[in-house]
């Protein structure tokens, strides 16, 4: 009976041992963005971007790696603005907005 405990709790060990091992044996080829170059001086909304701020790089290195992948949706929203667009621009013409997105 005490032959049998010593001999799983032997075969347990050496199999942790042995996948111990082989954890860091395997190699993965998978690249990964971590940076993503943006211009140093940037606009948004006619008003200069402090990118000179460490968070405000931060946050905009996050959105970019966020979305750098999502040419997709961009895509879908693109074919779906033609079909709202003829809806909106009446609206915005009649509240006299200016029409800055056929200029």
């Amino acid at each position: 009976m005490k032959k049998d405990v010593f001999k799983r709790i032997a075969l347990i060990c050496s199999v942790i041992a042995v996948s111990g091992l082989f954890i860091y044996a395997t190699k993965t080829n998978v690249e990964q963005i971590a940076h993503v170059d943006y211009p140093a001086q940037m606009n948004f909304a006619q008003e200069e971007v402090p990118t000179f701020m460490a968070d405000v790089q931060e946050r905009i290195d996050r959105e970019m790696v966020t979305n750098i992948n999502y040419h997709t949706n961009t895509t879908l929203v693109i074919k779906r603005a033609n079909k709202v667009f003829p809806i909106i621009e009446p609206i915005l013409e009649k509240m006299e907005f200016q029409t800055i997105l056929n200029t």
